[in-house]
């Protein structure tokens, strides 16, 4: 296992990683400003990549030596509800500016009813939108989706490597009896990220090289022919009960094919890390871009929402700049700051340590 990721690899996978949030940004926002120029954007496609690089990164991230349960859970925990919180408030504050205004095509789609904007957001925050027979979203961020899904496998993952060895099992399947089936279909997806740590691969070169390039070409292609949908359509033929259940995963037999080829072009990449080591002149940029990942994954569909129907701001290039400033300010106020939360929760908890330890004492 690699202790560190290489530089030219960190910086080719901090490149793909804020190139598949700008794609989902792009397959929301373009349909928006271009209605008579359409383009088929992989929004959805993107969001597996991101499940392989997710898998790869909390492997990298937890097999270190020190890393516990509690410093584990903090990580995630100010990363994910730094951003996931604030965007929650964010749908719950447009609201009421922006629902009964005409102009944005799938804006009924997004649009709970009042009673029901308060419940799903205590599930959405609650990471339980997606579970079983729930397919709740917060009103106006269709892309919360896929953190429904991920959380859960930062839950699963954690009980597989943390619990006790008596207890590992019983956990693990606690975890995922709460994820739920819909979840679950694309659970290995997420674990070929962490095989793909964990692997010990070699190739050489040439064989890297073509292996970059054939899976390049066949996720293109893959996507282009509809292949995904072509599956999807035959399963929901022979099994329809087992794919309405599935809902947003009913997908899941292509999704599990990309994500093989995305896990593969990983795996090329990582025996090509030194053809990467360019992308350090870029370092700098990169590295800013990418720290903004989530916070364009989150941010955009509100923020779209409300400059499109709340603002009634149509001029492509005015919108996009407001678009643009949104997320670099909402992001610099939260993702940006991890940080520093990291460094209050820590400090909260020591509080509390030392408090308890205080009153047992006097007890």
């Amino acid at each position: 296992m690699e202790k560190t990721i290489p530089k030219g690899l960190s910086l080719y996978l901090d490149v793909v990683r804020f190139g598949a949030a700008f794609v989902v940004l792009l397959s929301h926002v373009w349909p928006v400003l271009f209605p008579m120029s359409p383009l088929p954007w992989p929004g959805h496609e993107a969001v597996v990549v991101f499940f392989v690089l997710s898998g790869y990164v909390i492997a990298f991230a937890t097999f270190r030596p020190g890393v516990t349960l509690g410093s584990y859970a903090m990580h995630r925990a100010v990363r994910i509800l730094s951003v996931s919180v604030p965007a929650v408030a964010l749908s719950i504050l447009i609201a009421p500016f922006v629902a009964g205004a005409p102009g944005m095509p799938f804006i009924d789609n997004m649009s709970p009813s009042a009673n029901d904007i308060w419940q799903a957001t205590w599930i959405n925050l609650l990471f339980l939108g997606e579970s079983w027979a729930n397919n709740v979203r917060p009103p106006f961020n269709s892309p919360y989706w896929s953190l429904s899904f991920e959380v859960w496998y930062y839950v699963i993952f954690a009980a597989a490597v943390f619990t006790p060895r008596r207890w590992r099992w019983l956990a693990v399947l606690l975890a995922m009896a709460a994820a739920g089936p819909r979840i679950l279909a694309l659970f290995p997806i997420w674990l070929m990220g962490v095989w793909l740590y964990r692997a010990k691969l070699t190739m050489g070169r040439r064989t890297a090289a073509a292996l970059f390039v054939l899976t390049t070409l066949c996720a293109f292609v893959f996507y282009w022919t509809g292949s995904s949908h072509l599956l999807r359509a035959g399963l929901v033929q022979m099994f329809p009960e087992m794919m309405s259940m599935l809902n947003g995963a009913n997908q899941f037999a292509g999704d599990l094919i990309l994500g093989v080829l995305v896990t593969a072009h990983f795996a090329a990449a990582r025996a090509l890390t030194d053809c990467f080591d360019w992308l350090a002149r870029c370092q700098e940029v990169i590295r800013h871009l990418s720290s903004f990942t989530l916070s364009i994954y989150l941010f955009h569909m509100p923020l779209t929402v409300l400059i499109w129907n709340g603002l009634g701001i149509h001029v492509p290039w005015q919108f996009c700049a407001l678009l643009s400033g949104g997320i670099f300010l909402l992001g610099s106020l939260t993702e940006q700051r991890n940080v520093q939360y990291r460094r209050l929760c820590a400090t909260g908890v020591a509080f509390l340590r030392t408090r308890l330890r205080r009153a047992e004492r006097i007890a």
